[in-house]
């Protein structure tokens, strides 16, 4: 590159670029932090509501429908799910869902290490998919289903390592991928659910 008129830069000039990449440094370093101090505020906040939620009610359907409606709010995302787990027939069955046929729900039932929600209760470990299509375990099952965004996210619902249930979310309406603070954010309301399941027994 070259100035107007065919002239050199000078050093005065490579100051200039300089000062102004630092100053650019800085100000994208900080919006990144205003982000991060953001997503940790929107944390914390959304679980104290859950906790208090929790706290509020001892009707599971009604506390259920109540944190995913906190959940869909929060994570922005169009379903939501939660699978309560019965130990005796070892299967999860479909509780509450957001943006899910109605008539589903109390009918679903997913046996273990089928599918996202059976891989996670089989294994007890939450899962961060930034595209199912991708992923050899789940591929075949969700190539032609509707994951308008293809990533999706699934937690395990756990008390003294007995598992309780799955908690699922999936079609973020930004159309981007999940991310590690969404998974965060979803372990640790999974928790809390797990303490107003305990609470309800």
């Amino acid at each position: 590159y070259q100035k107007k008129g065919g002239k050199q830069f000078s050093e005065d000039d490579l100051r200039l670029l300089s000062t102004i990449g630092r100053l650019l440094t800085s100000y994208f370093e900080n919006q990144r932090l205003f982000q991060d101090s953001r997503r940790q505020l929107e944390f914390l906040s959304t679980l104290y509501k859950v906790s208090s939620s929790v706290s509020k009610t001892l009707n599971p359907q009604k506390l259920f429908n109540m944190i995913l409606q906190l959940v869909q709010d929060v994570m922005d995302v169009e379903n939501c799910s939660l699978m309560i787990y019965d130990p005796v027939k070892e299967h999860l069955t479909l509780d509450a869902a957001i943006g899910v046929p109605r008539k589903l729900v109390g009918t679903v039932k997913v046996i273990l290490g089928q599918g996202i929600s059976g891989w996670v209760a089989q294994n007890k470990q939450p899962i961060l998919l930034k595209d199912v299509t991708k992923d050899d375990r789940f591929s075949a099952r969700y190539s032609n289903l509707d994951y308008k965004t293809r990533s999706a996210l699934s937690a395990p619902i756990i008390q003294n390592d007995n598992l309780l249930g799955v908690i699922n979310v999936n079609n973020k309406r930004s159309t981007e991928a999940f991310s590690t603070g969404d998974l965060n954010l979803l372990i640790g309301i999974s928790d809390q659910i797990s303490q107003a399941i305990s609470n309800a027994h």
